[in-house]
Protein backbone atom coordinates (compact mmCIF):
# COMPACT_ATOMS: atom_id res chain seq x y z
CA UNK A 1 0.00 0.00 0.00
CA UNK A 2 1.28 3.45 -0.92
CA UNK A 3 0.76 5.93 0.94
CA UNK A 4 -0.08 9.76 -0.91
CA UNK A 5 2.00 12.64 0.66
CA UNK A 6 -0.47 15.56 1.64
CA UNK A 7 0.02 19.33 2.69
CA UNK A 8 1.75 19.98 5.50
CA UNK A 9 -1.17 21.39 7.88
CA UNK A 10 -0.82 24.47 10.60
CA UNK A 11 -1.10 24.03 13.89
CA UNK A 12 -3.68 26.50 14.02
CA UNK A 13 -5.63 24.77 11.36
CA UNK A 14 -5.04 21.20 12.47
CA UNK A 15 -6.24 22.37 15.84
CA UNK A 16 -9.65 24.51 14.61
CA UNK A 17 -10.55 20.64 12.61
CA UNK A 18 -9.62 18.61 15.35
CA UNK A 19 -10.21 20.79 18.45
CA UNK A 20 -13.77 18.40 19.55
CA UNK A 21 -11.96 15.42 19.53
CA UNK A 22 -9.95 16.41 22.36
CA UNK A 23 -13.29 17.94 24.16
CA UNK A 24 -12.04 21.38 23.91
CA UNK A 25 -13.87 24.16 23.02
CA UNK A 26 -12.76 27.22 20.20
CA UNK A 27 -12.89 30.52 20.13
CA UNK A 28 -11.60 33.07 17.54
CA UNK A 29 -10.91 36.33 18.92
CA UNK A 30 -10.71 39.24 16.40
CA UNK A 31 -7.82 41.81 16.65
CA UNK A 32 -10.41 44.33 15.79
CA UNK A 33 -10.74 45.37 19.61
CA UNK A 34 -8.07 46.47 22.31
CA UNK A 35 -8.56 42.71 23.83
CA UNK A 36 -7.65 41.00 20.80
CA UNK A 37 -5.06 43.57 19.53
CA UNK A 38 -3.02 42.77 23.33
CA UNK A 39 -3.59 38.87 22.91
CA UNK A 40 -2.27 39.14 19.44
CA UNK A 41 0.78 41.19 20.37
CA UNK A 42 1.22 38.87 23.53
CA UNK A 43 0.90 35.59 22.42
CA UNK A 44 1.35 36.23 18.66
CA UNK A 45 -2.33 35.03 18.11
CA UNK A 46 -2.01 31.89 19.58
CA UNK A 47 -3.20 30.91 23.33
CA UNK A 48 -5.18 28.32 25.19
CA UNK A 49 -6.44 27.93 28.74
CA UNK A 50 -6.20 24.99 30.89
CA UNK A 51 -8.92 22.88 32.37
CA UNK A 52 -7.18 21.42 35.14
CA UNK A 53 -4.29 23.04 37.54
CA UNK A 54 -0.67 21.85 36.32
CA UNK A 55 2.03 21.14 39.30
CA UNK A 56 4.89 22.58 37.85
CA UNK A 57 7.03 22.05 40.77
CA UNK A 58 8.16 18.58 39.18
CA UNK A 59 8.69 19.95 35.77
CA UNK A 60 10.96 22.57 36.63
CA UNK A 61 12.63 20.85 39.47
CA UNK A 62 13.07 17.59 37.11
CA UNK A 63 16.86 16.82 35.97
CA UNK A 64 17.45 15.97 32.22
Amino acid sequence: MVEEESEPTSLPEWLSIHYKDFGCEIEFVTDKSPEGTQFLKGFTGLGGFLRYKIEMDHIINEEP
